[in-house]
């Protein structure tokens, strides 16, 4: 009986947008599974993102790499974001690092945008996935930051939403 799967150098081509996975799949925090993007566009994660009314788009290129998928998964990923749009409004050029703890079910996120070679905006924090409250720590720093990006969260409370800001935030508001 076999307790894991060995995939190697699987890979999906269509044009310039590559992926490719490599790895094991096991209960084991010391086997990896390792999944590649090169020039993958994002759009294509849209209808899942739908439930948390989430709308993106842009160009990945990057890699995570999964561990123990067959029992607590952990997830670490390191992913550029050339382009990155939210809701159709153009925020920039993103570097994100994630890290999924699936025994204390948290995500930790870090990330920067770069907009016309200014960083507008700074994260870091962490997402409390099964918290009842569904409770997050991130501190937010924005400059010059257009908010029509941020129109999707706000519909129903505000139509046109549009202009910049600068400033920093803390989530949860106190």
């Amino acid at each position: 009986e076999s307790d894991h799967l060995v995939i190697q150098d699987v890979g999906i081509q269509s044009g310039s947008e590559n992926v490719s996975v490599s790895g094991v799949i096991s209960e084991s925090n010391n086997e990896k599974l390792k999944v590649d993007l090169e020039n993958f566009g994002t759009e294509i994660l849209n209808p899942l993102l739908a439930v948390y009314g989430f709308n993106m788009s842009g160009t990945a290129t990057g890699s995570a790499e999964i561990s123990s998928l067959l029992s607590k998964p952990g997830i670490t990923s390191q992913m550029q974001i050339l382009d990155l749009a939210v809701y159709g409004d153009t925020l920039g050029n993103a570097d994100i690092d994630m890290a999924f703890d699936s025994k204390k079910n948290e995500v930790d996120l870090k990330g920067t945008v770069d907009k016309d070679g200014n960083k507008s905006i700074e994260i870091n924090g962490t997402y409390f996935i099964l918290d009842p409250e569904d409770q997050m720590d991130f501190n937010i720093k924005m400059q010059k930051t257009s908010l029509g990006s941020f129109a999707g969260y706000a519909e129903g409370l505000i139509s046109d939403l549009r202009g910049k800001a600068s400033g920093e935030l803390k989530l949860p508001i106190s």
